[in-house]
């Protein structure tokens, strides 16, 4: 039997200003690099974007910073959710992926089939690969440097239409075995989940649903809001499988009825609706700009897509990637992008003489802050 799910009303602003709050935007404590990724969400590690999303919570080092908690391994990179890879916590890094992995395990048959590859030739390179990682880390080419010649061929125009991006069957494999927690990539560097995690939790002793469980509460954790639809996106999940999970009573989840939004079955993370319930919206408040992928935007697009003005061109061509946004009391009022020294931005919501200043000050400072510590731009 369901347990029962309470409810809570809130309108679009006022879920936005707490939610700036919430994103470490607007109330900031003392500086935490690993409770700033736990808390506002993890961080795709596309170039410079990661900085970026950091550098406007505060950390004018962001870089600097980022570099050094990788390296001490208190932040790592992994591929988690739909095969994305992700920058999280190093606590969460078995869950994540054992959330995710057999999800996963159908997507790349077809290209084997292709490649008319038997299980049992897959199953020795991907033996030899274990073997040749054992207890030590190597790179890419010391890797393949051991590897026969076979396994690092290029696949043939059938292969790589299904692989998608991957050009040989040693890269389609490593994925693989990385997507199921068996092998992992830190700096450039791989080893095996056993090896890199010893005297830890791995992927594989992990229970996929007890994972999910976990994954999905930090998901509502960094204060997003979703349906079923909206988190099955997120997760790369069957959507009767989240709505089995949203309605079962096992998260302390509550039912979020957003006024002034086109959104609908919405549920919030059930320790914020207090905050959410004292948080009052305001008329001014400061201006930020934000990468596209930004843990404001990425994790939640459809609700950006469902919340965002008619016709506003917030997202990137043929994609739910978000370009890169100004915003407002939570609501995006430009997108803007910085190609070499060439700063552009252009309105998608009302504008006026005041506001255009606000975009004008804050997008000087980011390109300013970009230009001395990227060596990327950020672009549509």
């Amino acid at each position: 039997m369901a347990k029962y799910i309470p409810t809570l009303q809130a309108t679009l602003d006022t879920y936005l200003q707490w939610r700036l709050q919430q994103q470490q935007l607007v109330r900031r404590g003392e500086l935490d690099l690993v409770r700033t990724v736990r808390t506002c969400g993890w961080l795709p590690p596309a170039a410079g974007i990661p900085a970026l999303a950091l550098f406007v919570r505060g950390y004018d080092a962001a870089p600097g910073d980022l570099e050094k908690a990788l390296k001490a391994g208190s932040l790592m990179q992994v591929r988690t959710v739909r095969g994305a890879r992700m920058i999280l916590e190093r606590s969460m890094v078995p869950w994540a992926v054992a959330a995710s992995g057999p999800a996963l395990e159908k997507r790349w048959r077809a290209a084997w089939r292709a490649a008319d590859v038997p299980a049992s030739r897959k199953e020795a390179w991907r033996e030899r690969i274990l073997s040749e990682l054992g207890n030590r880390e190597r790179t890419r080419e010391e890797l393949l440097a051991a590897l026969p010649q076979e396994l690092t061929r290029k696949g043939d125009a059938s292969f790589n239409r299904r692989a998608s991006g991957h050009d040989s069957f040693f890269s389609l494999l490593l994925t693989e075995m990385e997507e199921r927690g068996e092998v992992h990539e830190h700096l450039g560097r791989w080893a095996t989940a056993a090896h890199r995690f010893a005297g830890s939790l791995l992927p594989a002793e992990a229970d996929p649903l007890e994972a999910r469980l976990r994954v999905i509460e930090r998901f509502f954790a960094w204060g997003n809001v979703a349906n079923a639809e909206d988190l099955a996106w997120w997760g790369g999940w069957p959507v009767r499988e989240c709505e089995a999970i949203l309605n079962a009573g096992e998260l302390p989840l509550s039912h979020l009825v957003l006024a002034g939004s086109r959104a609908s079955g919405l549920m919030v993370h059930s320790q914020f609706t207090d905050s959410l319930k004292q948080t009052k919206a305001t008329r001014e408040g400061p201006v930020f700009a934000l990468p596209g992928r930004d843990p404001f935007f990425v994790h939640q697009p459809h609700l950006l897509e469902r919340t965002a003005p008619e016709g506003a061109k917030i997202f990137r061509p043929h994609s739910v990637t978000p370009r890169p946004l100004v915003l407002r009391q939570g609501r995006p009022v430009a997108a803007w992008n910085l190609q070499g020294n060439d700063l552009r931005w252009e309105a998608v919501g009302r504008m006026d003489p005041t506001l255009r200043k606000q975009i004008d000050a804050v997008l000087a400072r980011v390109t300013t802050w970009m230009k001395a510590n990227l060596q990327v731009t950020i672009d549509d």
